[in-house]
């Protein structure tokens, strides 16, 4: 009789699938790679007590990216 029980066991176990098998591996994460040659963005300037400055000229402040001056133009 054990050897009959062993036999089940046997069987049982090589004809259930493991769930690995017959499974492709999990495909990569998305990435998505791009340049923009323009940026638009929106600049509010304040004093120091939060009051807009209102009229400034286009010399009158700069932006950086990385600490490398970028030009400004406007629409």
């Amino acid at each position: 009789m054990p050897d009959c029980v062993i036999a089940v066991c046997l069987f049982l176990s090589l004809a259930v699938p493991s769930p690995m098998l017959g499974q492709s591996p999990a495909p990569p994460p998305f990435t998505l790679r791009t340049q923009a040659r323009v940026v638009l963005t929106d600049v509010t300037v304040t004093h120091k007590n939060g009051n807009p400055v209102h009229n400034l000229s286009r010399p009158a402040f700069h932006i950086l990216d990385d600490k490398n001056p970028k030009d400004i133009r406007l629409p």
